[in-house]
């Protein structure tokens, strides 16, 4: 861009920064890209829909949010209060205020300053506490303080904090497991004795979050895919670790939904998934099966093709057609010509021929 197309462009912006109709000038104020000299001018609008969309604005100079922390608007005020480039000072000043909506925007501020937090942990209002206990950099002092919180929600928002360490977990399921377990059950850092425990948990929420937990022990996530709610089940299926035996069970399930997940789950066993893209009385779970089947890699095919568990001769869905049919009449093709390509280079290398020279597709598109 030329001197000349910078200039025409400070000026179209400077123009709409005073345009009679305010949803434009909201739209510039909301502008991540808008200069300093713009900013200037949107500051002093005398519509307050204007001001807030600034205030709102990531690219919000300091200057600007401080003009705006003396602004007549309460929700231009909240604004400035959790921005994340708004000045230490302001944010000291502002937390003195009597509006709890105030101190709480002040607690939701990404770069709180830590004594300003410290000053809300004690704040009389739960709501403004709780942000505290969410905030990522609240000292760990003050967060097992909050673990005897007489407000539950206090307890509950420490529990959601994913900063909160190990010990601090064990400290608050003894002061608050039962009110705090569905969220605890979803934290990172939780001990695996707990996820044990709170499988057997009779609120279906808990049980459902330790199902998707990366830590739940293979053990647990095979007896939740035995759950007798269904939600429990999808949950399991969710989780990268079910293992191969799971996963066969679940392919017997009442449940289309269940047998259409396991289909598609990453550790889905190779002649589970095509026992299913055959056979399963369901038209929407064998094509789901169908498309699982073209998620498993080229090694995998190479294995059971090899040990003649799958060819695309082989009879295959309700009408046992072969497969290499069934696939080209679903429009499957390309997964079609990647199999007849594996299909090749396995009897090739078996007749220790030369390889001739074919097109391969190494990918499904739908």
């Amino acid at each position: 861009m030329n001197l000349m197309d910078h200039d025409e462009d400070l000026e179209h912006l400077l123009a709409a920064a005073q345009d009679p109709d305010v949803l434009v000038r909201n739209t510039i104020a909301g502008d991540s890209t808008i200069p300093l000299c713009v900013q200037q001018v949107l500051v002093t609008d005398t519509d307050m829909s204007v001001r807030l969309h600034l205030a709102r604005n990531p690219s919000a100079d300091s200057s600007i949010l401080e003009s705006l922390a003396t602004d007549d608007s309460d929700e231009v005020l909240y604004a400035v209060a959790a921005h994340c480039d708004a000045p230490k000072h302001i944010l000291y000043d502002m937390a003195d205020s009597e509006d709890f909506r105030l101190r709480n925007a002040i607690a939701s501020n990404v770069n709180c300053p830590v004594d300003v937090l410290c000053l809300l942990a004690k704040d009389a209002i739960p709501i403004v506490r709780g942000r505290v206990a969410l905030h990522k950099s609240t000292p760990r002092a003050i967060l097992g303080h909050f673990c005897e919180d007489t407000s539950l929600a206090v307890r509950q928002s420490l529990a959601r904090n994913h900063s909160l360490p190990s010990e601090l977990i064990d400290q608050l399921v003894l002061f608050a497991e039962q009110d705090c377990a569905v969220y605890l059950s979803q934290h990172p850092n939780v001990a695996i004795e707990h996820l044990v425990r709170w499988a057997d948990e009779p609120d279906c929420l808990v049980r459902q979050a330790v199902s998707q937990h990366p830590s739940t022990p293979v053990e647990v996530l095979d007896q939740l895919g035995d759950d007798h709610d269904v939600f429990v089940q999808n949950s399991v299926l969710d989780n990268p670790n079910v293992s191969e035996d799971t996963l066969s069970r679940m392919a017997e399930s009442d449940f289309s939904g269940i047998r259409s997940k396991v289909c598609g789950h990453r550790n889905a066993p190779l002649n589970l998934v095509l026992d299913m893209a055959s056979n399963d009385p369901d038209e929407d779970v064998r094509q789901a099966a169908c498309i699982g089947m073209m998620q498993i890699g080229d090694d995998v095919y190479r294995g059971a093709i090899a040990d003649e568990v799958i060819s695309l001769s082989m009879p295959f869905g309700p009408g046992r057609q072969t497969l290499g049919d069934h696939l080209l009449d679903a429009g499957h093709t390309d997964f079609y010509q990647r199999l007849q390509s594996i299909e090749l280079e396995l009897r090739v290398a078996a007749s220790g021929a030369a390889l001739p020279s074919v097109q391969k597709k190494n990918s499904f598109r739908m």
